[in-house]
């Protein structure tokens, strides 16, 4: 089974808490993939009147409400979930004085504890690439959404997954990234579309450069655990490869796909 969907893996390794997530989004903003606020893009294409009930799957640290805090309608019944304990506990952490103004599950998006028809939407942000068993999850989705509900849900094109994984790979051999994903711009809209009838795509393509050693570092560091982290000798030959990269390489480009699936 491949690490980006062992769940045991995942959740005692790399969303523990927010640190490794954290680390590497931090990462890819130096790299330029986006000139503006991801959390902001997504957050933009949300629809919902100013009364209704949202859920997101794989909330993570909450950096999608963190970002648009001021554009959340007070009306709004908001749920962040995440699989991890440690990431809503950053989550909690993060929104400060207005975490109260959510609502903090432990949810397993196979299996949403929800009767049917309770969301109005409900956003899945880079995280469906992570669940073993996609389809159940979908399905879940579509069950507990109210009819003429919305689902959000994003991910990163094929190449940007191959050519991050290959980056990595040469990095750290034994890295967790695949180098394709079960969920992608390229195959989620076939997927989504066995449960809701109108699936659409905003895709956006940006070309990203990275050519310094901290950058490169912090990417890498993403990708172990915390005790090897702290290991000068588990992080000497880390070192080593992205010395040798830059020298044979000097900046490295490639291009990166971001798509938000919008269904109803």
């Amino acid at each position: 089974m491949s690490d980006m969907i062992n769940q045991n893996y995942l959740l005692n390794d790399q969303y523990k808490d927010a640190s490794n997530f954290s680390l590497r989004l931090h990462a890819l903003r130096r790299m330029g993939a986006m000139q503006r606020s991801w959390y902001r893009w997504i957050f933009d294409h949300i629809e919902l009147a100013s009364d209704g009930a949202v859920l997101e799957l794989g909330c993570g640290p909450g950096f999608l409400w963190l970002e648009n805090i001021e554009r959340v309608p007070s009306t709004w019944r908001v749920t962040l979930s995440d699989f991890s304990s440690g990431m809503l506990q950053d989550a909690r952490t993060n929104l400060g004085e207005k975490a109260q103004d959510f609502t903090f599950e432990v949810i397993d998006a196979q299996a949403i504890p929800y009767p049917d028809a309770y969301f109005d939407v409900i956003i899945a942000n880079a995280m469906l690439y992570h669940v073993p068993d996609l389809a159940r999850a979908l399905a879940e989705v579509s069950r507990v959404l109210k009819p003429g509900g919305r689902f959000y849900a994003t991910s990163i094109g094929d190449t940007a997954v191959l050519s991050l994984s290959q980056l990595m790979h040469q990095i750290i051999p034994d890295s967790w990234l695949s180098s394709s994903l079960g969920f992608s711009i390229e195959n989620g809209k076939e997927q989504i579309a066995r449960w809701f009838s109108r699936v659409e795509l905003d895709r956006v393509e940006k070309h990203m450069t990275v050519g310094d050693r901290e950058t490169l570092m912090e990417l890498a560091r993403s990708g172990l655990s915390k005790e090897d982290q702290q290991d000068p000798a588990k992080l000497l030959p880390v070192e080593e490869a992205i010395d040798q990269l830059l020298a044979r390489q000097g900046k490295i480009h490639f291009n990166m796909d971001f798509g938000l699936f919008s269904a109803r």
